[in-house]
């Protein structure tokens, strides 16, 4: 057991040292801030404060975890072993940097309790981050910086644990914000579509949209059984999100009312996890939340414990205490719905720390590396290329490398048929990785 040291036990220092060295590193920890303790203690131990206490094994803090409530904090990024760094220490560190308070700062999302601008919806915007403006939004920054603790440590205490090789998981997910491109859609969407096409000279989108209503062609969203049949292939279970939520100005998709969308739900339930597509509303109103959460918990008869939002996250610590008041244990939104990359420094899944009250909740948050939108914005190639590549080069075997697909992915139009090829190769690239 790892025992640590600090002149002050705070709840922050608990947070993030238990989420890198037991959930990132699997290593047992325990903490003191007794001298006498510390001293006696025979395993591996360290020191988290501002002077070392002797010739232990020494990180300087910085004051971040030590405080209390939120305020700007000047930073300043550097290398590290050539990985972004910051909060430089002195020389008498035993790390150069104090990468837990940096870590902390990360991962709780410090930068967005800040006063920040907010787009059109009100979300906080990948350009304001502290990784987009120094370059490393495509790096799990924390999940290096403990790859290289976990290695000086082991170096420096020869009973150090050791860690595992497995491969870290891949977890597929599926937004099913509309279930169908242009069946089981209201009278007045139809209209919509037909003469926003028009409009726009589309006559490819035209053509589609009468033969599939003339049921002369498959809907192109209709994929699930393609996608069942694929996973089953490789016993991976996807996870599919449902945006089960009445019409609104914000939302239009199906109705929840419609029995072959009733049945497509519960059919998909068979052979995936089935969780809840947060609507723009219920992140907005806990009464929508409960309603819409009760909606699907009664069509599938299971207890819906998982959500992920609908066009991103709009309000962190609104929505996330509304979440645990709701007894939903994991979220899958930690990422940005346009933007490649990891949002919070890691891909590793955390427990959502609440800077308004200082705790530790009990809400997962699973990091997002990306979603159909962020992809689309190069070409298939590119964009799987890129997930590869971001799978290939994690260094932790406790990461999740969760992205997020539409079900229009294995659509066999002209446009599509790049996409949907490309996802298959994906798949198998995968299998031969386990």
């Amino acid at each position: 057991m790892l025992l640590v040291y600090s002149h002050k036990i705070t709840s922050r220092l608990i947070y993030i040292f238990k989420h890198v060295f037991k959930t990132m590193l699997e290593v047992p920890i325990d903490f003191t801030s007794n001298i006498e303790v510390f001293v006696a203690h025979s395993g591996p131990k360290i020191s988290y404060t501002f002077k070392p206490l002797g010739k232990e094994f020494f990180i300087e803090a910085q004051t971040l975890l030590f405080e209390q409530g939120i305020e700007e904090i000047p930073i300043t990024v550097e290398k590290w072993e050539g990985i972004p760094c910051f909060f430089k220490s002195t020389d008498a560190s035993n790390l150069p940097y104090d990468i837990f308070a940096a870590a902390f700062y990360l991962i709780t999302r410090y930068e967005e309790a800040l006063l920040h601008l907010k787009d059109n919806i009100g979300r906080y915007s990948p350009a304001q981050s502290l990784a987009y403006r120094n370059d490393f939004l495509s790096l799990p920054v924390i999940d290096h910086w403990m790859s290289q603790l976990h290695k000086i440590l082991k170096a420096y205490f020869s009973d150090f644990p050791t860690t595992n090789n497995d491969r870290p998981l891949w977890q597929p997910l599926f937004d099913i914000a509309l279930p169908y491109r242009y069946l089981q859609r209201s009278f007045f969407a139809a209209i919509s579509d037909f003469i926003y096409a028009l409009s726009r000279f589309q006559i490819f989108k035209l053509y589609n949209q009468v033969v599939v209503l003339l049921h002369l062609k498959k809907d192109p969203y209709d994929n699930y059984d393609h996608l069942e049949r694929l996973f089953k292939h490789y016993t991976w279970q996807p996870h599919f999100f449902i945006l089960y939520a009445e019409n609104t100005p914000f939302e239009s998709t199906t109705s929840i009312y419609n029995s072959l969308y009733q049945s497509l739900i519960k059919g998909l339930s068979d052979f995936a996890k089935v969780s809840l597509m947060l609507s723009y509303d219920a992140q907005r109103s806990k009464l929508y939340l409960q309603k819409d959460k009760n909606n699907l918990n009664n069509l599938t008869h299971r207890t819906i414990r998982s959500v992920r939002m609908h066009r991103g996250l709009i309000d962190i610590q609104k929505i996330y205490s509304h979440l645990v008041e709701e007894e939903i244990s994991t979220d899958f939104s930690m990422g940005y719905p346009e933007t490649i990359g990891y949002r919070a420094g890691t891909s590793v899944p955390f427990h959502y720390y609440d800077l308004d009250n200082e705790l530790q909740l009990p809400l997962v948050l699973y990091p997002v590396v990306a979603s159909s939108s962020a992809l689309r914005k190069s070409s298939a190639s590119k964009a799987f290329a890129e997930l590869r590549k971001l799978y290939e080069n994690l260094p932790l075997s406790t990461a999740c490398h969760s992205v997020a697909f539409s079900n229009e992915i294995l659509n066999k139009d002209t446009y599509n048929m790049l996409w949907a090829d490309q996802f298959i190769n994906y798949l198998k690239w995968h299998a031969k990785q386990k």
